[in-house]
């Protein structure tokens, strides 16, 4: 129940929160009150572990999804905190991904990926493990100079840049 350094933040159906701390590199389940329900990852490489959770949503199922802004990745946990599966890795082409941070989930129950470094939003499927890239680097409209905040609605996807001050409501 104690945070070092949070850094995300997410809400379930029930109201339940979600804390990722990047100092503790953990995803805290709190109450709607506050209070310690459990934990999930840690420091490390490994299935389910973390290196600076910068990113969380929670799906309609339940189902967590991190950001694993250190380890170039996102990880999915079943609605107890069971790992379930990871996608993405290091690198610049479709798939992979270079400091993921916030994340949002679709009507269509995609995951909007801010893909930091490589300056572009990325839709993950999770069904199919597939990632549609969006935009690419620049300041133009459906361009992006480092993505970190991402929000969805049934009309469109809002992104805000840390690198050109804007927010970008890109309509689907």
């Amino acid at each position: 129940g104690q945070l070092s350094h949070p850094d995300a933040i997410a809400v379930d159906r029930a109201g339940n929160l979600y804390v990722g701390e990047d100092h503790n590199d953990r995803v805290q389940k709190l109450d709607p009150a506050g209070r310690w329900l459990s934990f999930i990852g840690g420091s490390g490489t490994g299935a389910g572990q973390f290196k600076d959770p910068a990113g969380i949503a929670v799906d309609a199922t339940g189902a967590i999804y991190v950001a694993d802004y250190g380890n170039d990745r996102i990880e999915k946990f079943d609605a107890d905190g069971h790992f379930v599966a990871s996608f993405g890795r290091r690198g610049a082409g479709p798939g992979e991904l270079s400091g993921p941070g916030s994340l949002a989930i679709l009507p269509d129950g995609r995951v909007a990926v801010c893909d930091y470094n490589n300056d572009r939003i990325q839709l993950l499927d999770p069904v199919t493990a597939g990632f549609e890239v969006v935009g690419r680097v620049g300041s133009a409209a459906g361009e992006f100079r480092k993505p970190w905040g991402v929000a969805a609605d049934a009309a469109a996807l809002y992104v805000s840049e840390y690198g050109s001050g804007r927010v970008q409501r890109i309509g689907r």
